[in-house]
């Protein structure tokens, strides 16, 4: 695999940063894009970003990577020495293999001096990084951690046709909290054959290494907490973000694992004595739609969990409280109380909130169970299905 030099054009005003990439005996551009005003911020010849983008499938397919630009000296030594083998632990049928820059640069950039520029982090408006929002949304102990800006990348979490739209809804974060928020899109995606699961870490990272002389640190919401970080095989790079984030930091950017010091429930609290976030919590995962469904899995678990909390009420802008009450005990019946989950860290924690707080799953939940215990999935879902038309 071949990153030649990368190049900078623009095109209805965005730039763009580009590479054509050698792979595979094909050629094709990998590209991302920014807004026109931060062309200034992009080091044409820093290849960074694009060798961070593609290692993952350079690694799937075991071939090395020629660099004909400048890769930072500190990146590379850590993408080659640690990064590497750190990523085949959890993913065994990806090679180790070899990187060949044409020039390792240790300097910080003609945009860079001794100031410190302030954080950075991604924001797609979920607990994560809502939690790191209001953990940093001002630090007078020490404020060069303060956040300053909020990338907001299209890497695949999206669907394409929706970037812009979900774009639109997130910036209401600029007008209320005073943060810039900068939209950096890509085709990526297409380059990479391994999940978003498996490589979300690399994805957002390589966002985060496209702009210079805007932050010195970059803050990687983490999904999972300290405790539960495992080095071995799983579908999910996210257990092992608090040891993988600080690997791909440049003499100018910092990055550093946030959030990995709580459970999601503490993070959960956090979030919800943030009333910025009370209008824009945005956690759903089904396809194609911007908003909260309000009874796939992932919105299942933020509602229970704010339910138990006492604080679902706040949120009925995001969320359809009525939808979720007719699919409550379902949802219940197929997660909390589904012996097949009690390895998942979020359900254990859910479970543990609730004999805290007192609360006791009903009966027809616990019936229902049942039905997730002896029935085929597909008739369990039909069922459900069934259910939720005639009510």
């Amino acid at each position: 695999m071949k990153i030649n030099l990368p190049e900078v054009y623009s095109k209805r005003n965005r730039s763009i940063f580009a590479s054509v990439i050698e792979i595979s005996g094909e050629s094709k551009e990998l590209w991302f894009s920014v807004p026109i005003q931060y062309a200034k911020n992009i080091q044409p010849n820093r290849a960074d970003a694009f060798l961070v983008a593609l290692l993952p499938q350079a690694m799937l397919l075991g071939e090395d990577i020629i660099v004909d630009g400048d890769i930072s000296e500190s990146l590379f030594y850590n993408l080659q020495n640690y990064f590497m083998p750190l990523m085949k632990e959890i993913a065994p049928k990806l090679s180790i293999i070899s990187v060949t820059p044409k020039n390792l640069t240790t300097t910080r950039g003609e945009l860079i001096n001794d100031k410190s520029l302030g954080a950075a982090t991604g924001f797609s408006g979920g607990i994560d990084s809502f939690c790191t929002i209001s953990e940093h949304f001002e630090n007078k102990t020490t404020p060069s951690y303060t956040l300053t800006k909020l990338l907001f990348n299209n890497v695949g979490a999206v669907p394409t046709q929706l970037f812009d739209e979900k774009y639109e809804q997130l910036s209401r974060v600029q007008r209320g909290l005073n943060k810039e928020l900068i939209p950096i899109d890509s085709n990526m995606d297409d380059f990479i054959a391994l999940s978003f699961q498996q490589t979300h870490v690399l994805r957002n990272a390589a966002c985060a290494l496209v702009l210079h002389g805007l932050y010195d640190k970059f803050l990687y919401a983490s999904a999972y907490q300290y405790k539960h970080t495992q080095v071995t095989p799983t579908y999910n790079i996210g257990y092992i973000d608090p040891l993988s984030i600080h690997l791909f930091s440049t003499e100018e950017i910092t990055f550093i694992s946030s959030g990995g010091q709580h459970s999601r429930i503490d993070k959960t609290r956090l979030v919800s004595s943030f009333k910025n976030s009370y209008s824009l919590l945005n956690v759903c995962i089904a396809p194609n739609r911007i908003d909260n469904c309000s009874i796939c899995w992932k919105c299942g678990r933020t509602l229970l969990t704010l339910e138990l909390i006492g604080k679902i009420h706040s949120y009925h802008e995001v969320f359809d409280l009525s939808k979720w009450e007719k699919g409550r005990s379902w949802y219940i019946a197929e997660h909390i109380l589904n012996h097949k989950k009690r390895s998942d860290p979020f359900i254990q924690e859910i479970r543990s909130l609730a004999q805290e707080v007192g609360h006791q799953f009903s009966a027809k939940e616990k019936v229902l169970a049942l039905f997730v215990a002896f029935l085929p999935h597909s008739i369990f879902k039909r069922l459900k299905g069934s259910f939720s038309e005639v009510n």
